[in-house]
């Protein structure tokens, strides 16, 4: 078992998630809104439309955290209160939660 593997077992079992819950990716998260990015179209040089759903499965998923920072920087530098989260599963519903940074979960 991998490191990656066996930290993300240990995160699900911190958040309290139901056995056989599955990591699925990182997404980007509006708490203001309780609002998840879903698509980022390039209208042009000048425009960007970024289109936000409500449930986290519905969500723009990255494989890799510095892709979610960079989307959660991104929708920030547009004005949006953005934070990368992390997206879990258990086949039946989807929990959403604070990546933890630097080892620390943001907000507490």
């Amino acid at each position: 078992m991998s490191k990656q593997t066996s930290d993300m077992e240990a995160r699900i079992r911190d958040l309290g998630l139901p056995v056989g819950t599955v990591f699925q990716g990182y997404a980007v998260h509006l708490p203001a809104t309780e609002q998840y990015l879903a698509h980022v179209e390039q209208r042009g040089p000048s425009q960007t439309n970024r289109h936000f759903v409500r449930r986290p499965d519905e969500a723009q998923l990255h494989a890799e955290p510095e892709a979610a920072r960079d989307a959660a920087a991104d929708c920030r530098a547009a004005g949006h209160e953005a934070e990368p989260w992390q997206v879990f599963s258990d086949g039946r519903r989807f929990y959403a939660a604070p990546m933890p940074l630097n080892g620390e979960v943001p907000g507490t």
